[in-house]
């Protein structure tokens, strides 16, 4: 299942005809929240950004967020932002970004490991748990402001 569309959707929708992919679905209009959630719950891994971009290096995309709050595997480029946040093997798998022979043989592992999955999906889980629930972040962000001299 694919979720989304983007600047490339008339090349998606090409080779997805031409290869004749009857098993994938494709869904290029935007979601209402609720029907996302239930879209997701039914896939087995979430896959990231893998373009070798700049912009990578300094952003963490919306659906990392997604994926660790539903314990979905996710699978992502290799870069800057995501590793601040996430830890390559523990709850997530990361890809050399524009490699796609290495987002292949991460997909087969995950596929091939139940296990795997399982630790992936529960570590990325126990991270939005642990460090990225509003409260969480909102305590953060006041104990920093905290630390600084009132006028």
């Amino acid at each position: 299942m694919i979720i989304g569309n983007g600047h490339i959707e008339d090349e998606i929708r090409t080779l997805i005809q031409t290869a004749d992919l009857s098993n994938v679905e494709w869904l290029s209009n935007n979601l209402p929240l609720k029907e996302l959630a239930d879209r997701m719950r039914e896939c087995h891994i979430s896959l990231g950004q893998f373009e070798k971009h700049e912009r990578l290096e300094r952003t963490i995309p919306h659906k990392a967020f997604e994926s660790l709050v539903m314990g979905l595997p996710y699978v992502t480029g290799r870069a800057g932002g995501v590793a601040e946040l996430l830890t390559d093997g523990k709850d997530c798998l990361m890809v050399d970004c524009g490699d796609p022979e290495d987002l292949a043989a991460k997909i087969l592992r995950l596929k091939n490991s139940p296990e795997l999955v399982s630790t992936i999906g529960n570590n990325g889980r126990k991270l939005f748990e642990n460090k990225l629930t509003a409260s969480k972040l909102a305590g953060d962000i006041i104990r920093t402001l905290d630390t600084y001299p009132r006028l």
